[in-house]
């Protein structure tokens, strides 16, 4: 046995109890993802060498579609209308990405299927939302009736649209074209990412789709700004301008709790809500948001090749979900609900973890989580993360790490809540 601390050595095999004893922890069987082919079991019926050839074509497919799904998703690159028709800027689009021409000088988005997305407008005044963004003023939640809000903005009172973007909520990009300017904004966390290719009109989620020229990461306190449409002139980044009334925004919640909760209730909406629980601070803030609203269940992943400090905190996330009365699922990011490692399991697992690497290009990167949320979460479930704006970025955060397989909730992602005052 490792000569491990004795309460460090307890944390394992408390773990390892919880994994095969506790009932709402574990899964009875795989599930295959939504999109994969579904032909395995009837290239495994063929006989012989026709059956070894018809199973690895059919694993090579899986791979490839599997890739394709996983890779920059939520991605997303905003090229000039000149990027089309020549190689500058280097902009790396992946294949099946969605085309689409914004309005005015022939700009164009290209998005990865899975992002959401909406526009409205005319050439000379139109907005471009992405992501999943959250009016909890308004009441409104999704791309397109955030868009159109933003649009009736921008021709009734120009002077709000870009401070009513800043205080939306959740996982969002905004662009904002008026006879007066161009502004570009995201979330505080940056959920989407934001980088500024060095022609200065070239907007990319990632820095691995710039093909290897520079860009600069946009942080969440900052905007781009600039006089003319998108794709046409230099965008330059500057501050986002401080929120003067903080209540003249936040409507009728108009505190820390009151808001928080109108959130809560405005993200189940889009499905029942599943909270990602880690053991952290953050944790014990989202258990508080059962209390505005039903909650469908906590989970937890957990790597068995972590430090024992993962133990203690998956450990301390089963034991604050069952005290509040949750179904809790735990699982494991290297092997299947059943405690299994084979295949299909393994391929989902290794062609999730290459994906990764692919959107992020570095290799010091944690365990994609989306393959262990598929087995253990419902089609229809949305994951809420406690996440809340640090700053960082560069390294892939919780939320890339459920690679888009289930939709996810930033309920803390919100610029005005931290100015409101305390309950």
């Amino acid at each position: 046995m490792l000569s491990l601390p004795y309460p460090q050595r307890e944390a394992k095999v408390l773990l390892h109890r919880l994994l095969h004893e506790e009932p709402r922890a574990r899964l009875p069987r795989r599930l295959e993802s939504a999109g994969r082919p579904q032909f395995r079991s009837a290239a495994a019926l063929l006989p012989g060498p026709l059956g070894r050839r018809a199973s690895a074509a059919v694993r090579r497919q899986q791979r490839s579609t599997d890739l394709a799904r996983l890779s920059w998703a939520r991605g997303y690159a905003v090229l000039p209308a000149a990027a089309g028709a020549g190689p500058a800027p280097a902009v790396h689009v992946p294949g099946g990405w969605s085309r689409v021409l914004l309005p005015g000088d022939g700009a164009q988005l290209r998005h990865h299927p899975g992002l959401g997305r909406a526009t409205a407008g005319s050439p000379d005044a139109w907005v471009l939302v992405l992501g999943e963004p959250v009016d909890v003023g308004a009441g409104l939640v999704g791309a397109r009736e955030v868009a159109e809000r933003l649009l009736d903005l921008l021709h009734q009172d120009p002077d709000r649209a870009v401070p009513t973007a800043s205080v939306l909520g959740g996982s969002w990009l905004v662009l904002l074209r008026s006879p007066g300017g161009t502004v570009v904004l995201s979330d505080p966390l940056v959920s989407l990412g934001l980088h500024l290719l060095d022609d200065a009109r070239t907007l990319v989620s990632h820095a691995t789709l710039a093909a290897g020229g520079a860009s600069e990461a946009i942080r969440g306190s900052h905007v781009l700004s600039g006089s003319r449409p998108p794709g046409t002139g230099a965008l330059t980044p500057a501050p986002v301008l401080d929120v003067a009334d903080p209540g003249g925004h936040a409507g009728p919640a108009a505190t820390h709790g009151a808001r928080l909760a109108r959130h809560g209730d405005l993200l189940r909406r889009r499905g029942p809500a599943w909270l990602g629980l880690d053991g952290s601070s953050s944790s014990g803030e989202l258990l508080n948001l059962r209390h505005g609203g039903p909650v469908a269940g906590a989970v937890t992943w957990w790597d068995r090749h972590a430090d024992d400090r993962a133990a203690d905190r998956a450990i301390g996330a089963n034991r604050a979900a069952v005290e509040a009365g949750l179904v809790h699922r735990l699982v494991g990011v290297h092997e299947d609900v059943d405690g299994s490692a084979g295949e299909p399991g393994r391929s989902a697992r290794e062609a999730a973890s290459t994906a990764l690497h692919r959107t992020w290009g570095r290799d010091d990167l944690p365990v994609p989580v989306g393959d262990a949320l598929v087995q253990a979460l419902p089609r229809d479930a949305v994951v809420w993360l406690g996440a809340v704006p640090d700053g960082s970025r560069g390294r892939p955060r919780s939320w890339d790490l459920v690679q888009g397989v289930r939709p996810v909730a930033l309920p803390f992602s919100d610029r005005l809540l931290p100015l409101l005052p305390r309950d």
